[in-house]
């Protein structure tokens, strides 16, 4: 993890950012309080908070103890995952009228081979997919940024609801010929002087092949957000603690995104991706397409 602390007209942004999904699970995998060497940025007195490490609170960590998740983050999430695949599916119509659908035609060589076409003697039994010069493979990146923060009233499906509704923006864009990297982060005000803190991983690299369901139950578990991002932040010494985060709770999460003026976002989830079946995430899906305005400039 890399650290770092701004002052920003007269407040202080505390910013601690993961080069990886590795580097962030090594980083949050010890809850609490972690002494430092002085002169290190998360060096100072110790405090008592230690809310992910805490057990049997499944309906609001989403596991009974902090060492299920740390399995579930490296060896996959099969019962969400399932679940995920499920719920992928009653949107899937909606997102395969999206999908740029390529185009190609049989030639004797090319791209991939035409079983029955070749087993038929074709002298053509290849197929070409032509090379598209379009915005989409000009352009940048797209990035997409996840805020998990969302207060405890919210249940593990419409978290998991936003997982997947991430997951159906990416295969629509790529097949556009974007390239999609995924950010996930936390962004909360502090005391009274309005500090912020923002902690962030990368859920995914542009170019990265990952599993739809992999990914959806990774950033639509409760325990990414309610163990996760309270274990990093936990970390920090007691005086920054409370600068940051404030006592007597993990400090007043909010929506704006902080850095979009140097490291602007092309979409943006937050908890209004949190939804409760397919209706609403059909129609929160489409209205990300649209915001974005990314399909119409890939054409």
């Amino acid at each position: 993890m890399q650290f770092k602390i701004e002052e920003i007209k007269g407040s202080k942004r505390f910013t601690g950012t993961a080069a990886s999904r590795e580097d962030w699970i090594n980083f949050t995998a010890i809850s609490g309080y972690i002494d430092r060497c002085e002169g290190h940025v998360l060096a100072g007195e110790k405090h008592d908070f230690n809310s992910s490490g805490e057990s049997g609170r499944l309906d609001f960590h989403g596991t009974e103890t902090k060492e299920e998740w740390e399995d579930l983050m490296r060896n996959g999430w099969s019962e969400g995952a399932a679940k995920a695949a499920e719920m992928c599916k009653e949107i899937d119509g909606t997102v395969a009228s999206l999908r740029k659908v390529q185009e190609c035609e049989l030639k004797d060589e090319g791209d991939e081979i035409d079983i029955d076409a070749f087993l038929a003697g074709e002298e053509n039994h290849w197929y070409q997919y032509p090379e598209r010069d379009t915005p989409a493979k000009r352009s940048k990146i797209v990035r997409l940024g996840l805020n998990v923060a969302v207060h405890a009233g919210y249940s593990s499906t419409q978290l998991l609801w936003r997982g997947v509704i991430t997951t159906a923006l990416i295969e629509v864009l790529q097949s556009y010929g974007y390239q999609v990297e995924v950010l996930c982060f936390w962004q909360t005000s502090g005391d009274k002087n309005s500090n912020i803190c923002f902690v962030s991983f990368p859920a995914k690299s542009a170019g990265e092949k990952i599993l739809p369901e992999r990914l959806a139950s990774m950033i639509g578990h409760p325990s990414a957000f309610r163990r996760g991002f309270f274990s990093a932040v936990e970390k920090l010494a007691a005086e920054k603690f409370g600068k940051y985060l404030t006592f007597g709770g993990y400090g007043r999460c909010f929506s704006e995104y902080i850095f979009q003026d140097k490291q602007p976002l092309d979409i943006y989830l937050n908890d209004k991706a949190c939804v409760s079946d397919a209706k609403q995430a059909v129609q929160v899906f489409k209205n990300y397409l649209d915001e974005s305005g990314l399909l119409k400039k890939a054409d």
